[in-house]
């Protein structure tokens, strides 16, 4: 078996999140509004970057 290839599980978006909170005390770090793109779905995800930052414009 090639363990290389195992998946590993992921850690909740929300621990990502705290932890770029606790890395960057002065950022604000929006977890409500968080995307979250899976890496074998960039290629595809342009638009949906681009509505998702369509939010934050004033």
């Amino acid at each position: 078996m090639n363990h290389r290839n195992q998946w590993k599980p992921l850690q909740p978006k929300q621990q990502h999140l705290n932890r770029i909170a606790e890395l960057a005390p002065e950022a604000t770090v929006l977890t409500d509004e968080a995307l979250s793109i899976r890496g074998s779905s960039v290629a595809g995800s342009e638009q949906q970057v681009k509505e998702w930052a369509a939010k934050f414009e004033n």
